[in-house]
């Protein structure tokens, strides 16, 4: 996975292994990868669950929707009034969804946040 996190990693590194020091080489014949590793691993079966949860969901929470429609609704959503969205999980029925952890509300921080 490419993301700017990973790129910085690689380069505050100098391209080299953190344990051994062996340099990333391109070299034909010499060639050596470096990877990055999460140290606070991830929870891969808590991360997938999340995933298919938002983007399998059940047919009944699914509509069809043209293009000019759908960013109408999108646009609508992301306008809501401030006291609509101070509802908790806790003040939400047992059979609510939760909230949606992946849209583009709130900062990138705050998404990776609620994601790990």
């Amino acid at each position: 996975m490419k993301s700017p996190e990973r790129a910085k990693a690689l380069k505050n590194s100098g391209y080299c292994c953190e344990r051994c020091g062996v340099k990333q080489s391109k070299a034909k014949g010499k060639e050596v990868k470096v990877e990055v590793h999460h140290k606070d691993m991830i929870d891969w079966g808590d991360l997938c669950a999340l995933v298919i949860k938002k983007l399998l969901p059940d047919p009944s929470r699914l509509e069809v929707l043209c293009g000019s429609c759908h960013k109408d609704e999108h646009s609508r959503s992301t306008e809501a009034p401030a006291d609509t969205a101070s509802e908790t999980a806790q003040d939400a029925p047992a059979d609510a969804p939760e909230p949606d952890l992946l849209s583009s509300g709130g900062s990138e921080q705050d998404r990776r946040a609620a994601i790990t």
